[in-house]
């Protein structure tokens, strides 16, 4: 009797990580390169000793094959990348504001490496990623990722997922959602660049003898740099709303009950 119930709280802990996991792996902050495997390794297991204990009222029945257990925690996994890759699509909008001020702004060319992504990205995508991660934790958004992780069990305890209609559809909207908050945050550096390009071009008509590409490339900079400041805190603002109803709307479709806001 002794050996069954050690038996299930294994396999219950087992799929207690895999589902925890899975968001540590993908998700802002938790899953970054540059934060050490053996500190979110131990993350991972700590939270799975916490929240086993919670679970223990479940009794797992031994899979039939090797299929049955790799389903089990295969859907166990894919909560927790759910959650992760959706938040990481709210984040993907800093890639794309600093991709259209890098290309207007005529610096596209200086790149940096991303620890995050393991790639490198415009310095603007980098610096705005950056900033985006300072204030994902400042207004506790590591958290409410983590309570949205917790509530799962919750509701849909280990080995009871189910996967309600129209996922996919979300993570498509979320995509959507972060292009268009890229080109806000971006808009207000585009529309400052067109009008400095057009006065410089302007200028070297009135005064051909001009070096307007040395001139130019600096004011552009000098430009950039002022509108971003004057603009960034609106586009945090924007990137805080956003992301609150990424995780409200994520784990109303994972439990199936009304967000948190709602």
């Amino acid at each position: 009797m002794t050996l069954d119930i050690t038996m299930n709280q294994i396999s219950l802990f087992i799929l207690v990580m895999a589902r925890i996991s899975g968001l540590i792996l993908v998700a802002p902050g938790y899953g970054s390169r540059a934060l050490p495997m053996r500190i979110r390794a131990f993350l991972v297991i700590a939270l799975s000793f916490l929240v086993t204990p919670f679970q223990s009222s479940i009794v797992l029945g031994v899979p039939e094959n090797l299929a049955q257990l790799v389903w089990l925690i295969g859907n166990e996994l894919g909560v927790g990348l759910f959650l992760g890759f959706g938040v990481n699509l709210v984040f993907a909008s800093a890639q794309a504001a600093g991709q259209v001020i890098g290309q207007m702004s005529g610096m596209q060319v200086a790149d940096v490496f991303n620890p995050t992504l393991g790639t490198s990205v415009p310095l603007f995508g980098q610096l705005l990623d950056s900033i985006m991660i300072v204030t994902f934790i400042s207004v506790g958004g590591h958290q409410m990722l983590m309570a949205a992780l917790l509530d799962t069990f919750k509701h849909m305890p280990v080995s009871q997922v189910h996967w309600h209609e129209g996922a996919l559809d979300l993570l498509v909207a979320l995509l959507g959602e972060a292009f268009a908050l890229g080109l806000k945050i971006g808009a207000p550096v585009m529309v400052a660049m067109i009008i400095s390009l057009l006065v410089m071009g302007l200028i070297s008509r009135t005064l051909p003898q001009l070096n307007v590409i040395q001139v130019g490339f600096s004011l552009n900079s000098m430009i950039m740099l002022l509108i971003l400041s004057l603009t960034l805190g609106t586009g945090i603002t924007y990137f805080d709303e956003q992301l609150r109803v990424a995780i409200d709307e994520m784990r109303s479709q994972i439990v199936g009950v009304v967000p948190y806001g709602g």
